[in-house]
């Protein structure tokens, strides 16, 4: 029975180092894929829709950063997609008056078109330190 668990465990490292992609094979693939055109940003549009969810919509200030190249995927089984990244730093006034601190907001573009809109709570919080720079 030892011998089966072994060799039951053998084989699982087997596969899962056969399924691994090299750091060189994933820098070619980013490199070479297809994001599409860079997306034209209504930015009135974005922070009017943005403000509606704000408790004092008035007093929101919105810092935009660059594009930047993304690949996604929605889980681990399905296919890399290519698209483009849009990073805006929001900060608004709370019920109280004052002012929240940067909250990130995440677009992402695919073909030119927005798809997904990513909150402050769904933003991974290595990206949080981000504003700091």
């Amino acid at each position: 029975m030892k011998m089966k668990i072994r060799h039951l465990w053998l084989v699982l490292l087997a596969l899962f180092l056969t399924a691994c992609e090299t750091t060189q094979e994933r820098k070619d693939a980013f490199a070479s894929a297809d994001y599409g055109p860079a997306p034209v940003i209504d930015k009135a549009e974005v922070e009017n829709s943005l403000k509606s969810g704000l408790k004092d919509p008035g007093s929101a200030q919105f810092r935009w950063l660059e594009p930047e190249k993304m690949r996604w995927r929605a889980n681990a089984f399905s296919e890399w997609r290519y698209g483009w990244n849009v990073k805006i730093w929001v900060n608004a006034k709370n019920s109280y008056g004052g002012y929240t601190g940067e909250q990130p907001y995440w677009l992402t573009y695919l073909d030119g078109k927005l798809v997904d809109v990513t909150k402050p709570w769904m933003v991974p919080q290595f990206e949080w330190g981000e504003r700091f720079r």
